[in-house]
């Protein structure tokens, strides 16, 4: 697990990229909020600015390209670093149905820090996880799941190391509509 200080150039690219989304989307899910955009962004900004040769994708399917492989960035918002026994989940609507990875961030906005805990194979996790219905208590702890979601122990994730050897793509080699620019 690698922690990440979130910077104000961090915090602006974040609340750009969710107000761009909600002004021409909306929510996704019923239960998105414009912070929980802002999260998820934020995820995606703390992911990026340890793997800057990152290509940004920001599709449907998953948000980066690194080393010829694809991730979806999931983010998660807490009060707390993230400890032995936690758990992760994916709402069920948000599963990605590409191959590839899901490396899952822990934010923590009100002291500026995001964890980056591992990555999984997608695969992997629609084998291992559990599903969970909205409504559903949560197991050991106080609180109800607020959608239909998949859950992982973060115990099954592998931190992600960057190859040096891994070039990253310019405008000429660059899948058409992917943005090149970091943050």
């Amino acid at each position: 697990m690698k922690k990440v200080l979130i910077t104000p150039k961090m915090e602006a690219w974040a609340q750009r990229k969710a107000i761009a989304q909600v002004e021409t989307e909306g929510f996704i899910r019923a239960i998105d909020t414009h912070e929980s955009v802002y999260v998820g962004y934020l995820g995606e900004a703390a992911w990026w600015s340890c793997h800057p040769t990152a290509l940004h994708a920001d599709s449907r399917d998953y948000d980066f390209i690194l080393d010829g492989e694809t991730y979806d960035v999931k983010s998660y918002w807490s009060k707390y670093k993230p400890r032995e026994g936690y758990t992760a989940y994916i709402p069920a609507k948000n599963m990605n149905r590409g191959k590839g990875f899901y490396y899952i961030v822990a934010v923590l906005p009100e002291t500026k820090k995001a964890y980056l805990i591992g990555q999984i194979e997608c695969e992997r996790f629609k084998q291992i996880a559990d599903f969970r219905k909205n409504g559903q208590k949560k197991e050991g702890r106080s609180g109800y799941f607020k959608c239909d979601c998949y859950e992982i122990l973060l115990s099954e994730l592998t931190l992600h190391q960057e190859k040096k050897s891994y070039k990253p793509p310019t405008k000429d080699t660059a899948p058409q509509g992917l943005q090149l620019e970091l943050f």
